[in-house]
């Protein structure tokens, strides 16, 4: 440990945060001796709908502040000591502005780890804890982050506050879903921390025909919908998360939330991707279009595909593409789990534990990638512990693999 203190001894490293549209771009630079960084994790309520993440993870800015406070990021009131700083054209949200001691005290300034770029250092962070976890009901993305570090150390997991609350043990929560989704209609509530985006899916195949072909993201036997690992770049960015947890909806399954499900005379929600697009980029409220899609604005992040986010508090919501017209990506960390309110809302979504993430070659090379190596791993173990059959996706993944 001593000789390799000493061979960082007078280097540094640079951190780089990033928004998606690259309109703001921050740096900071550390000694390569301090490394890793803390970093603490949040599963609370609020971090999930305002970020659309299983939960946020920030560490406190090394570097100066003048320039990120003079700068056009848009502010959200997170409470009423605390804001969250995100780009108004993509939505990335990227720093928290923290007044613990009022309007007049002191700043503390963190930055979304999401925003910063993958640095070929593979110790840059540290997890230290994971607080507010019990917001979560299941121990949502905790369970497959109780050992993410590269050395093997453990987070610890909090009630709530750290060192203010209950610490939970190490196999909280761990009890297994319900074995069908609940009887009757379904209703997940989609909603972003503000509540300008205020929606409800209702995925119901029940009228489909026998032989008809369920869509892909539809697990044949429990008619779940599956649920991702994603590790791609512009998903972290988008969202300030570095690891990103889709599920997938036809368009026809979403529903404005103050919409009756069976009134004909209702206008729906957009049912195409081209719909949707045109719907979200007409005029505000009053003009051309619909009020009651709310806050959710739009950010092309290449051609053919739409990244949906919340204006106002910068929530990420869906991913559509033009080569998808009648479904979208729908963000996990926005939905509200029937019946409790849990985070994974294992009624309804079918988690793809275990195997490898996707889009999981951004990662390599930097230090990210032993933190997706870490979360396939213990999800993986999680899968295996409460004794879960594997994903539908990933039997066929892998056996397309086998077959080369």
């Amino acid at each position: 440990m001593q000789a390799a203190q000493d061979n960082n001894e007078g280097q540094t490293v640079t951190l780089t945060s990033q928004c998606l549209c690259k309109a703001h771009t921050f740096t900071a630079s550390v000694p390569a001796s301090s490394l890793p960084i803390d970093a603490s994790c949040c599963h609370c309520t609020s971090c999930r709908h305002s970020t659309g993440a299983m939960h946020s993870m920030d560490i406190d800015w090394p570097g100066p502040t003048d320039d990120i406070y003079k700068s056009d990021l848009r502010r959200f009131d997170f409470t009423s000591k605390v804001k969250i700083l995100f780009c108004g054209t993509c939505g990335t949200p990227m720093f928290f502005e923290c007044r613990y001691e009022g309007p007049d005290g002191p700043v503390a300034t963190g930055v979304f780890s999401g925003t910063l770029a993958n640095t070929a250092h593979p110790n840059l962070i540290h997890i230290t804890d994971h607080i507010f976890v019990g917001d979560t009901v299941d121990g949502g993305a905790s369970m497959w982050l109780r050992h993410p570090n590269a050395d093997g150390t453990p987070a610890k997991r909090w009630t709530a506050g750290k060192g203010t609350s209950p610490e939970l043990p190490a196999d909280w929560s761990s009890s297994a879903p319900p074995s069908s989704p609940p009887q009757g209609p379904i209703e997940v509530p989609i909603w972003c921390k503000c509540r300008g985006v205020n929606f409800v899916l209702r995925p119901d195949f029940s009228s489909l025909p026998k032989d008809a072909a369920l869509p892909f993201f539809v697990d044949p036997e429990s008619k779940k919908l599956l649920t991702s690992f994603d590790a791609c770049d512009s998903c972290r960015l988008a969202f300030g998360a570095d690891i990103v947890n889709w599920t997938f909806a036809l368009l026809q399954h979403i529903h404005f939330a103050d919409s009756p499900s069976s009134d004909p005379e209702t206008k729906k929600f957009p049912q195409t991707a081209a719909e949707l697009k045109k719907a979200v980029s007409a005029a505000p409220p009053g003009e051309d279009r619909d009020p009651r899609l709310g806050t959710l604005a739009l950010y092309e992040s290449s051609p053919g595909a739409q990244r949906y986010f919340c204006g106002r508090c910068s929530a990420s919501v869906f991913y559509g593409c033009d080569s998808r017209q009648d479904m979208v990506d729908v963000a996990v960390g926005v939905l509200e789990g029937p019946g409790g309110g849990a985070a994974r809302a294992e009624e309804v979504l079918a988690w793809s534990y275990g195997g490898k993430m996707t889009w999981r070659q951004d990662v390599v090379g930097g230090w990210r990638e032993g933190l997706v190596q870490a979360v396939e791993g213990e999800a993986e173990e999680f899968r295996v512990g409460r004794g879960l059959p594997v994903n539908f996706r990933r039997k066929i993944k892998e056996a397309n693999e086998r077959k080369g």
